[in-house]
């Protein structure tokens, strides 16, 4: 059996600040090349989450998608997740957002945490964004987990909140999933240990000033000859062609800025004694039952609402 692994795809309508040229159409030519590369090989698709870039995009993005799909993808298999982007609010919801409507509507299909049997020996596992990773069912099968969670080498930086990212070679050793394929970290990773492979494609585009460095890429597995596995780099124009690296540098000197305000903030919060009732979570939920208590708040919101603050 043969994969097209990939990494964040981030569909959208919308052009970053600091890219010159048609954005969009950049998106179409890197998705084309990889429904390609999957046709030649008679190759399925696995794309591991933040398949959009936002879940708020207008029915026309999802309808143009959902074609765009049905027209290139009719004779190949696509296997996804949903990743944070793909989630109203970064909750499980994404009913009617362009993720739902565009899987459902192209029939992409989406990993669980049950095999997705792509053969009898080949299995398809899923961890989607803020989920465990599923326990193996058939271990004689081969079997892969796509998972969208940020996988590192090693710390980015001092300090760095475990909670907010997992270690590659842990990943690997504490798990028996002979392929991993994960998303939501944008650089482009692979390592192997004991005889079990993780690929971090990053992401599929060039959105900010770090990624100068940064050459989208698929990889083309064969599950019956790791010998054959190959990293295959997309058609990309020159950095300098398509970023205004002016106009990125302000903005990330902005950015900078922002990020030290808020770090200031924190430490104000965490160390100023006199500062009481900063508890956000028991504000928020004190306030939503004190709304109940006066029917001012529907089910749904209320559902919402909890969801996002467990």
């Amino acid at each position: 059996m043969k994969f097209i692994v990939s990494g964040d795809w981030h569909l959208t309508n919308k052009k970053p600040r600091a890219r010159t040229d048609n954005y969009v159409r950049a998106i179409n030519k890197k998705v084309l090349q990889i429904f390609s590369l999957a046709g030649e090989n008679d190759a399925v698709i696995l794309q591991p989450g933040d398949l959009t870039d936002d879940w708020d995009y207008p029915d026309k993005f999802k309808t143009e998608w959902i074609q765009a799909f049905r027209l290139y993808a009719a004779k190949m298999k696509i296997i996804t997740i949903p990743g944070q982007h793909d989630l109203r609010y970064h909750t499980s919801d994404f009913k009617n957002t362009p993720f739902g409507v565009i899987t459902e509507g192209a029939e992409i299909q989406r990993a669980m945490d049950i095999p997705r049997k792509v053969t009898p020996d080949v299995h398809v596992y899923g961890a989607w964004w803020g989920k465990d990773v599923p326990k193996i069912e058939d271990k004689n099968a081969f079997n892969i987990l796509l998972i969208h969670r940020l996988v590192l080498l090693e710390k980015i930086w001092e300090g760095q909140d475990e909670e907010d990212f997992v270690l590659a070679d842990s990943l690997l050793r504490e798990n028996d999933y002979d392929l991993i394929v994960s998303g939501d970290n944008h650089k482009s990773l692979n390592i192997e240990v004991d005889q079990k492979r993780l690929i971090n494609c990053g992401s599929l585009m060039r959105s900010k000033l770090d990624q100068s460095d940064h050459h989208p890429c698929v990889w083309l597995i064969d599950t019956e000859d790791k010998d054959k596995w190959e990293q295959i780099f997309l058609d990309v124009e020159p950095f300098d062609e398509v970023f205004d690296v002016v106009k990125a540098k302000a903005a990330k000197a902005v950015e900078k800025q922002k990020n030290e305000s808020l770090k200031k903030l924190k430490y104000v919060l965490e160390h100023e004694s006199r500062i009481t009732g900063l508890n956000y979570r028991r504000r928020v939920m004190k306030r939503v039952i004190s709304l109940k208590d006066k029917t001012l708040i529907s089910p749904v919101a209320e559902s919402i609402i909890n969801e996002v603050m467990e």
